[in-house]
């Protein structure tokens, strides 16, 4: 499972905005991170019936298997999705990062199928935004609380813009955006501040949204050992 940051991520695309020709001054990285650490998985949009054998949650001769299988079944997200963002200077200007704003670019009923549920995996500790995207717009706000997942405590550590960035002194944070209502497919960008030139840098997962779905439509599934699905939950 995935939990250090950087283990298990898919690439990450990022789309910058600035006037005229003025050079990005911003090296955003971003990884999407599998819903492991006791989370609820995927949501799968087809029926268990339409769904053949589904590989373990860890094979260390294919590491990966598991989430290629997600993917090739249309699989996103279930109830929330985490995205770590790392950002830094370009060069040796100061940029101030102002603030982080998230947009919905699509919002549907909950997808229909089944919840592939997963085991419990590790856990990192960060600064984390929790978003909740059933609100219009989505409520952005730093997270308070101590969070306790697989019996871990980890410390709480808002975030509380503005922060100053550089080449060699970057800032790492977590976008956790959480749904009970929707199938919603969204988009972050950060806002940032250069002398007197303002812009923003668009945050998006392999150059388009990310999604995640309530799991309202989608009864429990699993086999962490791989095999045909069995009812879980």
């Amino acid at each position: 499972m995935a939990g250090v940051v950087g283990t298990v991520a898919a690439g990450l695309a990022i789309w910058a905005w600035a006037t005229d020709t003025f050079e990005e001054p911003l090296v955003v990285t971003a990884e999407h991170q599998t819903n492991g650490a006791c989370a609820p998985g995927w949501v799968i949009p087809h029926p268990v019936d339409a769904l053949g054998p589904v590989p373990p949650v860890y094979d260390p001769d294919d590491p990966g298997a598991r989430e290629e299988w997600v993917a090739d079944h249309g699989g996103v997200d279930a109830e929330f999705t985490t995205a770590v963002v790392t950002v830094q200077g370009s060069d040796d200007r100061a940029v101030i990062l102002t603030g982080l704003r998230v947009d919905v670019v699509r919002r549907e009923p909950p997808l229909s199928g089944i919840n592939l549920l997963e085991g419990c995996g590790d856990l990192f500790a960060a600064r984390y935004f929790e978003v909740a995207l059933d609100e219009d717009p989505p409520d952005v706000g730093p997270s308070v609380d101590v969070r306790n997942q697989g019996g871990a405590d980890i410390e709480p550590d808002p975030i509380d813009f503005p922060y100053t960035v550089t080449a060699s002194d970057p800032e790492l944070f977590s976008i956790i955006a959480w749904t009970e209502t929707c199938y919603c497919e969204w988009t972050a960008t950060l806002e940032w501040r250069v002398g007197e030139r303002e812009g923003e840098t668009l945050v998006l997962d392999a150059g388009e949204p990310f999604r995640v779905s309530a799991t309202a439509n989608t009864p429990g599934y699993g086999n962490y050992e791989g095999g045909p699905l069995q009812p879980l939950g």
